[in-house]
């Protein structure tokens, strides 16, 4: 994977109306510069979970706004340090688009969100495929999904507590286990939430005006052998009130 390349491509290219081959000889424009001070500030973006991923819009355009948005870890960057140097950024790059006179497209540049992503903070989009209001979907300990119909994300961190019975096991209570989970509107702030495998307990929650159902969890614990807490996989589905509400 080789990082640097599309971001410095990216604000390099994305505010301008045709992106020409920089001759040899001309020096390189400050905001490309400080692009891949970026890149460098951001580095590999390595992340365990969602929680630990965010964005940070780049660049700029001729009709304002930023030219993108680039994801990164706050397990090893500074973000008061990254904005000022992304602010830095696009400062440069609205100098040179209005010294040039170049325009570029007014399309509006949103934050996608960020994700992780086999070990590394990306934008939203590289996420995988997206989830739909009414049908079962799976997520693994530390993943997302997007419902772009709800505009929403919804993403489990992983379980908290596994008192559940053992698989092959007979036990007078089913046991119980915690999963925790967060949901969003785009471009909004988290909301934690917590449901449970118990159906004597809460088995689903209110996001925004739907209801998200926990509908299963695994693997189930095994006698002697502790779970990888990066193994779990929650299925869930979000529906409506009433049927949240009748799966309690």
């Amino acid at each position: 994977m080789k990082p640097a390349r599309p971001l410095v491509a990216l604000l390099a290219c994305a505010a301008l109306a045709s992106c020409a081959q920089t001759p040899p000889t001309a020096a390189q424009p400050e905001s490309a510069r400080l692009a891949k001070e970026l890149q460098a500030l951001i580095g590999p973006a390595a992340c365990t979970s969602d929680s630990q991923c965010r964005t940070q819009a780049v660049g700029a355009k001729a009709c304002g706004g930023p030219a993108g948005y680039v994801a990164w870890s706050v397990q090893g960057t500074d973000a008061r340090a990254l904005a000022e140097l992304a602010a830095r950024q696009s400062a440069a790059q609205r100098r040179e688009l209005e010294a040039s006179g170049l325009r570029s497209n007014c399309a509006v540049a949103t934050d996608p969100g960020a994700a992780c992503v086999a070990g590394r903070c990306q934008l939203a989009g590289a996420a995988g495929p997206d989830a739909q209001a009414g049908k079962p979907f799976s997520l693994r300990a530390g993943a997302s999904v997007r419902l772009p119909a709800q505009g929403l994300r919804i993403g489990f961190d992983g379980v908290t507590a596994d008192s559940r019975c053992p698989k092959g096991e007979q036990c007078i209570v089913a046991g119980d286990a915690t999963v925790r989970l967060w949901w969003q509107h785009e471009g909004g702030p988290r909301q934690a939430l917590e449901l449970h495998t118990d159906a004597r307990a809460q088995r689903s929650a209110p996001v925004g005006e739907l209801d998200l159902v926990l509908l299963s969890l695994t693997p189930e614990p095994v006698t002697g052998k502790a779970t990888d807490r990066r193994a779990y996989e929650a299925t869930l589905r979000l529906g409506d009130g009433a049927a949240g509400k009748a799966e309690r």
